[in-house]
C-alpha cells in the first residue's frame, strides 16, 4: 500500500491549469498499478534516481518534471505525529518511529513516551549540524535522571491510548483540545 497526499497544491501551477490535463493526472495517481511499477523501477535503480517525463515510462507524466524542494520541520509539525504514535501504539506489532517535529530532547522524549521505537532528526541536524545529536543525547540523559528512568524502554509508550485507564475520556479530549483550537472567521450581522 502507498499514500499520496498533497495533489491538490498542483492546481496552483499554471502548467497544469487545464482541467483535463489535472483530471488525467489525478487519474493516473489512482491507478494503483502504474504508480507501483514506477516506485518498483525506483527500488531497481542504484542509488539515487530521478525519472523526469518520459524517462518514468508513464505517458501521463512525459511532459511534467518534479522538482524537489526541501522542507525542513519544526517542533510545532510534532504535535500530530504524538497522537497517532499514541493511538497506534499497542496495537500494531510494526515499530513506530516519529519523523517530523523532533528538535530537542523533549520533542524525542515525548515521542518515545506516545509509542515511538525510533524518532528522526533530520532538519535540526541540517539547521544545527552533526553536533546538535550529542547536545541531544546529553539533554536526554539528564531528564532521564531526573524523572528517575533508567532507560529509554521504560519509558516507551507510557502516555500511549493503550496505557490510558480510560481510552474513550482520552479521546473525547483530544476531540474538544482540537474543536477549542479552531479559529474560524467570526461574521458579524451589520446593520445596513
Amino acid at each position: 500500500e502507498y499514500v499520496i497526499a498533497g495533489e491538490t497544491n498542483l492546481m496552483g501551477f499554471a502548467e497544469l491549469s487545464n482541467v483535463g490535463r489535472l483530471r488525467r493526472l489525478f487519474e493516473a495517481f489512482n491507478e494503483k498499478h502504474d504508480i507501483l511499477s514506477l516506485l518498483d523501477n525506483c527500488l531497481r535503480a542504484e542509488g539515487i534516481q530521478i525519472f523526469i517525463g518520459q524517462e518514468s515510462g508513464y505517458r501521463i507524466l512525459d511532459d511534467i518534471s518534479v522538482v524537489p524542494r526541501l522542507h525542513l520541520s519544526d517542533s510545532s509539525e510534532l504535535l500530530l505525529r504524538l497522537r497517532w504514535l499514541a493511538i497506534l501504539s499497542g496495537r500494531c506489532t510494526a515499530s513506530l518511529a516519529a519523523s517530523g517535529g523532533v528538535h530537542k530532547a523533549t520533542d524525542a522524549i515525548k515521542a518515545v513516551m506516545a509509542g515511538a521505537h525510533a524518532v528522526q532528526i533530520v532538519s535540526a541536524l541540517l539547521k544545527h549540524g552533526p553536533e546538535h545529536l550529542k547536545v541531544i543525547l546529553d539533554d536526554m540523559k539528564i531528564w532521564l535522571e531526573e524523572h528517575e528512568y533508567e532507560s529509554i524502554r521504560q519509558m516507551q509508550g507510557c502516555l500511549s491510548l493503550a496505557q490510558c485507564p480510560n481510552p474513550a475520556a482520552f479521546e473525547r479530549a483530544n476531540y474538544m483540545r482540537v474543536l477549542n483550537s479552531w479559529q474560524g472567521r467570526v461574521r458579524h450581522a451589520t446593520s445596513d
